[in-house]
């Protein structure tokens, strides 16, 4: 009986000191991979100082400035890359500094708030290429910051969870299609009304991004605001299903392109009327020289001559052909 009781003390004290070395053996094997990460944090922004120093443009506060705010980002979890990526694109194109320090700010909102930022990151490296002023590449910026704000709002609201594994995806196309044109309070309709279906979270966004498709259509058709509004309000109220709203949209801007064709097409009929009675051919018309022409070359309203300034003028002016009526007859 004695020995089965020291048997198991024994057993007892193997387990506890065991479980200490475990823990001992954790604790030492993670300390140097935190110290390492705290390193990696501090050779990044050491490698960001020196390209900064490498720019005369900017002054000592301005340069601590960048590197607090790069700091800033790089603790959020962007990558070292994207980050320098980001400043090294603003020295290219000579940028001041409060525009680095506002695209670094821009980049750790949506970090911060859990949003993707790969189209951000996109967007800003396209406008530096193109040389695009700061201000409209962070006014196009800020507006897909503002989108995939207003994405993610909806998203909450009909509890659709961040960590799903197509979250951003989902996210993306939501916001794709505020970018189109579409108002956040209709997407908002939309979605809910396909949750209210039971459709899935992906039919749902197919259905949104025609819906963009079909606002941006009708915007590249030159429909006004106004007009657009009408046609999807309609549409949304003579229909509670999600595929018939699209069918119904897609129809109304088909009539308004038949309505602008034939209307168009009355206008050429009006201009060729109009040629045939006057007797005039504009193609056969040169002006004569008069108080907008210099050298016999008509000059534009943009201050420039025409290519050619040969038969395209159009017809001669009232003023020419009365002095030609009123002109003396020769003398006999």
């Amino acid at each position: 009986m004695y020995q089965v009781k020291a048997t198991t003390r024994n057993n007892t004290s193997i387990t506890f000191f065991l479980a200490i070395f475990i823990s001992l053996a954790v604790f030492i094997l993670a300390s140097p991979a935190q110290a390492s990460g705290s390193g990696n944090l501090e050779e990044e922004l050491d490698q960001l100082e020196t390209i900064l120093n490498n720019s005369p443009g900017y002054s000592a506060f301005q340069r601590t400035m960048i590197l607090n705010s790069a700091g800033e980002l790089l603790e959020s979890g962007v990558s070292f890359d994207d980050t320098k990526n980001i400043i090294e694109d603003h020295l290219s194109n000579s940028t001041n500094a409060y525009s680095v320090k506002k695209s670094l700010d821009l980049i750790l909102e949506a970090q911060t708030e859990g949003l993707p930022i790969e189209s951000l990151l996109n967007k800003i490296e396209e406008g530096l290429a193109k040389k695009v002023e700061s201000d409209k590449i962070f006014s196009v910026v800020d507006d897909e910051l503002k989108n995939l704000q207003a994405a993610s709002n909806i998203l909450q609201q009909i509890e659709y969870s961040s960590e799903t594994e197509n979250y951003e995806e989902i996210l993306e196309k939501l916001a794709d299609s505020l970018e189109d044109g579409l108002s956040q309070d209709y997407l908002s309709a939309v979605v809910e009304s396909g949750v209210e279906e039971n459709k899935n979270i992906e039919e749902i966004a197919e259905v949104v991004e025609e819906l963009g498709t079909l606002n941006f259509q009708a915007l590249e058709m030159g429909l006004s605001p106004e007009v657009i509004a009408d046609i999807f309000n309609s549409a949304a109220d003579s229909s509670a299903q999600i595929e018939e709203i699209c069918m119904n949209i897609q129809e109304a801007l088909d009539n308004e392109m038949a309505i602008a064709s034939a209307q168009s097409s009355a206008r050429d009929n009006l201009t060729a009327d109009t040629v045939s009675d006057s007797g005039t051919d504009p193609s056969t018309q040169v002006d004569g020289p008069g108080p907008a022409s210099a050298g016999n070359t008509p000059v534009q309203d943009s201050g420039t001559a025409p290519i050619d300034t040969g038969n395209d003028s159009g017809p001669s002016s009232p003023s020419d052909d009365e002095d030609e009526d009123n002109a003396a007859p020769p003398e006999n």
